[in-house]
């Protein structure tokens, strides 16, 4: 009887262990809230940034407005801003993404813009190259401003692509920038701005920019940092503003934006930041 119990102790024991091994092999479950970059995904450290406003109007003062010089404004004080630096907590392989952008200013072409509701992938891709003669900056961001509407269409994307040749192409990262109307509506012109002094039409568009400039930052070719819905860092916040005019975003040449947060993960894991459509709390300014 005593053989047999020793043999059954010694079974019972070896089982244990392998349950133990089992456990301390299982790899813990992703949070799906958290953004996460590709093994081999890139984004941009300190890219220059470039305005391309696309369409005749662009010329007419009744139609620009404090349009041009506004977003001039604001692609130049975003460099060194607190909201530059919320996006310095990601990475790729080669390094940390900085707080530092150079804007280069703008460029001007009187051809007419694409119709409304038309702008492509293609169209904005082909729009810098040519407005660079096929020689972009591969490490920067080119913003292309339309003077026609999204129409039923993005209020912005960001894209990416290439210039020249097939056999010297040279990388090429967009956002595309629709014009906003400047009314109140429910979609892309949903964001009332009373408070800066901006115009409206501005005011929407210094938003939908700051979205699209940020995404391509972080995700400059598609296989930079997003969650497991595919959602990037200003998708995951789009809509949350912040409460109040003393916490809209300062950026660092004083001036002042009402505009929607961006994702932290670091937040999100001290469980601080405003929540998110879906609850999450994660979104800064």
């Amino acid at each position: 009887m005593m053989r047999v119990s020793r043999k059954m102790f010694v079974v019972s024991a070896v089982a244990v262990s392998l349950v133990a091994v089992t456990q301390a092999q299982k790899k813990p479950a992703v949070d799906p809230a958290l953004l996460a970059i590709s093994r081999t995904g890139s984004v941009l450290h300190s890219p220059g940034i470039t305005a391309i406003f696309w369409g005749p109007e662009w010329t007419n003062p009744a139609f620009a407005a404090d349009i041009v010089t506004g977003l001039d404004t604001m692609l130049a004080g975003y460099s060194g801003s607190a909201y530059a630096n919320a996006a310095a907590e990601y990475s790729d392989r080669s390094g940390q993404i900085t707080p530092f952008t150079t804007y280069l200013g703008h460029l001007i072409d009187t051809a007419a813009a694409p119709a409304a509701g038309s702008l492509t992938t293609a169209s904005v891709v082909d729009e810098v190259c040519k407005m660079t003669n096929n020689s972009p900056n591969p490490d920067d961001v080119y913003v292309v401003f339309t003077s026609t509407d999204h129409g039923t269409s993005s209020c912005t994307f960001h894209t990416w692509g290439t210039c020249g040749t097939k056999r010297n192409p040279v990388p090429v990262q967009v956002a595309a920038v629709p014009y906003a109307s400047g009314v109140l509506g429910t979609g892309c012109d949903a964001l009332q701005d009373t408070e800066t002094g901006h115009s409206l039409a501005l005011a929407q568009m210094a938003n939908i920019t700051a979205h699209a400039l940020v995404q391509t930052i972080v995700n400059p070719r598609g296989t930079g940092w997003k969650d497991g819905n595919g959602d990037e860092i200003a998708e995951k916040c789009i809509r949350v503003f912040p409460p109040s005019p003393g916490a809209f975003p300062v950026f660092s040449n004083g001036s002042v934006w009402k505009i929607q947060a961006q994702w932290s993960n670091a937040a999100y894991l001290a469980g601080t930041g405003a929540s998110n459509a879906l609850g999450q709390s994660g979104c800064v300014w």
